[in-house]
């Protein structure tokens, strides 16, 4: 699971130019190099950080351009409209294919335009901040049109962002914060768009992604938006921005595209001058990840995506792809990239409580000191993978490392339940007034997920905690947007349909990129069912701190009040969650696929999928 918003490194320029600070930019490479975390020093002299700085450098074809793409994912997507996804399949499956935000992230975490021909900092005077408000400015590139000619103009900006704001949307999936700060876009029917904001917001270019074409979001009621604004059954009704177009949609089958010659003008790193190289993108569904691996093996896939380090121990046979701009050999090749997602167990806060009143905390602080998370790491992921006490990944710029141990307390955690009243019966599980301290563990079909809470079950056992093991299908099932699937859909985390949920999320590299998955005001069961706080957490110091993060553009405050919240997260205050380890991503790629790069963020590996091109 993915916050589906593409977060904003950007952020950091303006944060830095309006405090005169500096930091050190992250990196990533295909050797998943971790870069030193910055530390902010105070000078009036300093340079603003070149977060648009990136060593991508696209080949381009030597001869006849053309052929097909096949890529293929394990999961199948429950949405095309990037504003109601929830599942990262969504994003592999119609996101970087067929929409454009203003920015775009590169595989080494720079960024570059997209619809803008620029990115909006105080540096390059695309944002200037009046004591409290702000403004943005976007300079849209020239020429360019939605797939079906119609220019993109400061009139779709503004059209977005009434449509995200409209009473009757409802299930967005990372609601409205920071829209709602919006007061007015200026620009019309023009290329030069003017944001205005009320107030800081210091994640002002996670927003637009991607811009809506107002021609089209017009022309349906925002009441019937989730049904008829790009139906997912009949993909060609929409208007779209991206390199490749939906034509065709075969459920649980593929999903088949075709170039957008109007993209052209828009292009990937900069202005790339160049329609799609390919004839045509078909992303083949597959059941489960084995399956897919198969697939890949047999020749029927040029991109396996969706892989992460429990893949790794069945793919020894198939060599490292070479370093990016190095000659691609003649061999199918994988590429591993340290990840920005983390495996974690999430504790519903509402239904825990229900199922046992105040003993809630003190249930789920005992099954955390009992989850052996290194037992995890060196079992059913063979080594692949290290324990975390952090949510953030150390490649985003705000990172702290949350020291301490990472070892299990079965007995600590045995005495807390005891002491709690809850007394072992006959069959050796816990009770306390006739109720038997049984939970639902639930995860999605991935087999070393099942094999974890197979170990996790054991644990608790020998503590007294009963744990069933419930897996259901990644997507619908328990990723399924709140407007996608039945409200008593069997382990859906939308609508709280779990007592403990296994999965992964990728850390944000925006600061603020986590806030419609930790703050109270994002907890999805009350209308109009925006956000993504799946646990329900409420929890008043957390909201203070990530309050403290969308409300000023001082960067040594968001950096401060980051740690806060990494701090929050390390400690007995966090009963909503617990980190198993950090994540690698994995693809496997055809050698005679050219610019594949990979990528480590939420843009996903298609990021630059316009340049993809084949060799003859």
């Amino acid at each position: 699971m993915y916050p589906r918003r593409v977060t904003a490194l950007v952020a950091l320029v303006l944060l830095v130019a309006a405090c005169g600070t500096g930091t050190t930019s992250p990196t990533a490479s295909n050797g998943g190099s971790t870069p030193p975390a910055g530390t902010p020093v105070p000078s009036v002299t300093a340079s603003p950080v070149d977060v648009t700085r990136t060593d991508y450098k696209p080949t381009t074809p030597t001869g006849t351009t053309g052929g097909t793409v096949v890529l293929a994912e394990w999961q199948s997507p429950d949405s095309i409209n990037p504003y109601y996804g929830t599942a990262f399949t969504n994003i592999e499956s119609f996101g970087a294919l067929s929409f454009d935000g203003l920015v775009n992230l590169t595989y080494d975490l720079g960024y570059v335009p997209d619809l803008a021909s620029e990115v909006p900092t105080i540096a390059n005077g695309g944002v200037v901040v009046n004591g409290s408000t702000f403004d943005v400015t976007y300079k849209l590139k020239p020429n360019i049109t939605w797939s079906d000619g119609t220019p993109v103009t400061c009139n779709d900006l503004d059209a977005t962002w009434k449509w995200v704001m409209d009473k009757d949307n409802t299930g967005l999936a990372a609601g409205t914060t920071g829209w709602e700060d919006i007061t007015g876009i200026d620009g019309g029917s023009g290329s030069t768009c003017v944001v205005h904001f009320g107030k800081i917001y210091e994640g002002y270019l996670s927003l637009f992604a991607p811009v809506l074409p107002a021609k089209y979001i017009t022309s349906i009621p925002v009441k019937d938006a989730v049904s008829k604004l790009y139906p997912l059954a009949h993909p060609e009704q929409g208007l779209y921005s991206g390199p490749y177009i939906p034509t065709e949609y075969k459920a649980d089958a593929s999903i088949t595209f075709v170039p957008n010659k109007a993209w052209a003008a828009i292009g990937v790193a900069g202005n790339s001058g160049h329609a799609p190289y390919l004839d045509k993108v078909i992303m083949k569904l597959y059941g489960d990840a084995e399956s897919m691996e198969k697939g890949f093996t047999a020749g029927e896939v040029d991109v396996a995506m969706d892989l992460n380090d429990a893949d790794i121990p069945s793919l020894t046979a198939i060599p490292a792809c070479p370093e990016i701009g190095q000659p691609t050999g003649d061999q199918p090749c994988k590429v591993i990239h340290d990840s920005l997602s983390y495996e974690l167990h999430a504790y519903n806060q509402k239904a825990l409580k229900e199922k046992f009143g105040d003993d809630y905390t003190t249930i789920i602080k005992a099954l955390k000191m009992a989850t052996d998370r290194e037992a995890i790491a060196a079992g059913p992921l063979q080594g692949n993978v290290s324990v975390t006490n952090n949510f953030v990944s150390p490649l985003t710029w705000y990172y702290k490392d949350e020291d301490g141990s990472t070892k299990a307390d079965p007995a600590a955690a045995q005495k807390l339940l005891t002491d709690a009243g809850w007394v072992a019966g006959s069959d050796g599980y816990l009770a306390k007034a006739g109720k038997t301290l049984e939970l639902k563990y639930c995860t999605t079909t991935r087999q070393v997920r099942i094999d974890t809470l197979t170990l996790v079950a054991a644990q608790l056992k020998a503590i007294g905690v009963k744990a069933d093991i419930v897996s259901v299908p990644a997507n619908p099932n328990m990723f399924g947007g709140w407007n996608s699937v039945p409200a008593d859909t069997n382990c859906n985390t939308q609508h709280g349909n779990y007592d403990v949920a296994e999965h992964g999320f990728i850390a944000p590299l925006d600061p603020l990129g986590a806030y419609s998955t930790y703050h109270s005001s994002q907890i999805p069961d009350d209308p109009p069912h925006n956000g993504a706080n799946e646990t329900r957490i409420a929890l008043p110091a957390l909201d203070a701190a990530y309050d403290a993060v969308k409300d000023t553009v001082d960067f040594t405050k968001v950096q401060a009040a980051m740690a806060t919240v990494q701090d929050i997260y390390a400690s007995d205050q966090n009963t909503y969650e617990l980190p198993l380890y950090l994540r690698k991503d994995v693809w496997l790629v055809n050698p005679k696929l050219q610019n594949f790069t990979g990528n480590p963020s939420t843009v996903s590996s298609q990021w630059n999928i316009g340049d993809w091109w084949l060799q003859p």
